[in-house]
């Protein structure tokens, strides 16, 4: 009898270690899976917030909202959002503006997006519609600390009457910085909340019967069986969300779903996430191809036109986050397929890039052409390198792979914020024009090289400037100089020197415009669209 009893006393003391480890396990476990999923839900919510906004003209979207009167852009925006609803696993996608904290009519609607069965059975969401009393003060915080932030994606999560819901939003900002609605996104976490629910169930019940010989090697399966399938998860999920932004063909965006067998909720976690990434990916195949489809039609035109004033705006402000430095250019004329590119950015708070580009020939190749070189330039310009070098491996991967006739002339520069040092390489692009202290203007003594072919094989060399204070550099594409008149005279560098040298001291943003104009008065109008570019740079110092 005495034997039985410390057997007991054995089996219960197991019974009981067994029960306090399983239930820190449990609770080890439980905020494991919901911070994973969390992150999870928030990496799919960015990527269709920064989806839902790319290529948006935001000024003409405020003008609908000021006005309270759809126009193209906003029927645009909403479908796309319709688009996002309809395809991908989302409760609501809609964008207010944060009027107040008040009980009753602190929110305006902008749009809210709809399914084809809600647009068949609902009312619909007017432009301008007050919110009544369907959002609290404390809600409503939420929306108006996001619209007045720094522009990040923010999240909160909230009961409500169809259960709880995650809210991920961010600000919509016009050209000049300043926020005009919110756009949000609401994903029901009830299944989520359930499965969590299940999964601590299962838990806390198989502490209770495992012996002592299980708490040796419960952790090792933790480990096993949910935090790394999370972190695969989360890891797979983050890289399709980086290569999203950085890729600019969709067909080249992969999402590698993670090797996860385990026949359980993560194994379907793995599949649901592999399943809307793909989703997501298929939508945007979808649209690129649509545009390929028909080439030959005047939709296809209309909508490449469309993408080229995107990626190729007419007109560039400098960034206010360089005071340093004064950026005004400008894109014009008729056509509607574009050959000539440019691009400044920021690489880092020392260093400011600018390309131009102009290839031999216009279309929806040249349009592709010009998304991966501005990738590749990015990329490498923020890993330090200098224009000689990212022009190497820019000629050596533009082209790789394809058959193509074409040619492309360029300048890339790259200049130190603080020192108004700068290096260039110029390719068969027009000379930069300088104009110094001493209000001389002139161009700038810089190799030229030959355009660039596929094929080609150059050891390229920077040309080294070093700007003073004031003094202001212009760039202008080789359409510009080569453009005739009626009469088959040509514009020539001497007509944009003496344009320049006649505007004096003016601001940049005043002698291109002015530029601009004795242009088109020369060429009687007679522009092609995006075949020129006029850009003007001053360097105020420190």
């Amino acid at each position: 009898m005495r034997r039985k009893k410390i057997a007991i006393r054995l089996l219960i003391f197991c019974y009981i270690i067994t029960f306090l480890v399983g239930g820190s396990i449990s609770a080890m476990s439980y905020y494991t899976y919901q911070t994973g999923m969390t992150r999870t839900y928030q990496v799919y919510i960015k990527g269709l917030l920064n989806y839902a906004v790319m290529g948006c003209d935001v000024d003409e979207i405020e003008k609908a909202i000021k006005n309270e009167k759809e126009n193209k852009e906003y029927k645009k925006f909403k479908k796309r959002l319709d688009d996002l609803k309809e395809t991908q696993h989302v409760e609501y996608i809609y964008a207010v503006v944060p009027l107040n904290d008040s009980d009753k009519d602190n929110m305006k609607y902008v749009v809210a997006a709809e399914t084809e069965t809600e647009k068949n059975n609902d009312e619909p969401t007017p432009l301008g519609k007050l919110s009544g009393t369907e959002y609290t003060p404390d809600v409503v915080k939420y929306y108006h600390d996001n619209f007045y932030g720094s522009g990040d994606v923010t999240y909160f999560s909230n009961y409500t009457e169809f259960g709880f819901m995650y809210t991920g939003m961010i600000p919509i900002k016009n050209s000049k910085g300043k926020p005009i609605c919110v756009l949000a996104i609401d994903i029901s976490m009830n299944e989520l909340k359930d499965t969590l629910a299940k999964f601590l169930h299962i838990i806390v019940i198989g502490g209770l019967v495992l012996t002592d010989v299980f708490i040796a090697v419960i952790y090792g399966w933790l480990i096993k069986k949910i935090i790394n399938p999370l972190t695969y998860i989360e890891i797979a999920a983050s890289d399709f969300l980086k290569k999203s932004k950085e890729e600019s063909i969709p067909e080249n965006i992969e999402y590698v779903r993670p090797q996860i067998y385990s026949s359980d909720e993560f194994e379907a976690l793995n599949e649901q996430v592999d399943s809307l990434a793909n989703g997501m990916k298929n939508y945007m195949v979808l649209y690129n191809n649509e545009i390929n489809k028909k080439v030959q039609t005047e939709e296809i035109i209309t909508q490449t036109y469309d993408i080229q004033k995107r990626i190729v705006p007419k007109i560039f402000v400098s960034y206010p986050e360089v005071p340093a430095i004064d950026i005004y250019s400008a894109c014009f004329g008729k056509k509607q397929y574009a050959k000539v590119f440019m691009d400044y950015f920021v690489i880092d708070d020392d260093h400011l890039g600018m390309s131009l580009m102009d290839f031999s020939e216009e279309g929806i190749a040249t349009t592709m052409y010009m998304l991966v070189a501005k990738s590749i330039i990015k990329t490498h310009a923020s890993l330090k390198k200098d224009p000689a070098q990212i022009f190497e491996i820019l000629f050596t991967q533009l082209f790789e792979g394809v058959d193509t006739k074409l040619s492309l002339q360029s300048i890339l520069a790259i200049i130190e914020i603080s020192t108004g040092n700068m290096q260039m390489v110029d390719i068969g692009y027009t000379k930069p024009i300088l104009r110094n202290v001493n209000g001389e203007v002139k161009e700038l003594d810089i190799k030229v090289y030959e355009p660039f072919k596929k094929g080609n094989s150059v050891k390229y060399e920077n040309y080294n400037l070093c700007l003073k204070e004031t003094e202001k550099l212009f760039m202008v594409s080789p359409g510009i100089i080569k453009k005739k008149d009626e009469n088959n005279e040509i514009f020539g560098t001497e007509r944009v020197i003496e344009s320049i040298k006649k505007e004096g001291t003016k601001n940049v943003y005043d002698i291109i415009t002015n530029s601009r104009k004795s242009f088109e008065r020369f060429v009687n109008d007679e522009i092609d669209m995006y075949d020129l570019v006029m850009v003007g740079m001053e360097y105020k110092g420190k």
